[in-house]
């Protein structure tokens, strides 16, 4: 099933991805995937920001004073 990872961090999921990597960690074991998709989110925030500012940029806004609405569902499957 793809994955498509939301414009932030939210729900309990990536709480619990956090706190079984921290267990498996004391187990002596590294999970490199919950790491890396804890990276993945993690930067989701960041890289919606340079979008919309790439965006503002093409069409001759500026960001600051720009009215941006973001709209989406943490749960929802965007293709």
């Amino acid at each position: 099933m793809p994955f498509y990872p939301g414009p932030g961090l939210v729900g309990t999921a990536s709480h619990r991805s956090l706190y079984l990597s921290w267990k498996l960690k004391t187990l002596k074991y590294n999970a490199r995937f919950i790491q890396l998709a804890d990276e993945v989110n993690s930067s989701m925030p960041e890289f919606v920001a340079v979008k919309v500012a790439d965006a503002l940029n093409d069409r001759g806004r500026a960001v600051k004073g720009a009215k941006i609405l973001v709209c989406g569902s943490p749960t929802a499957r965007h293709r």
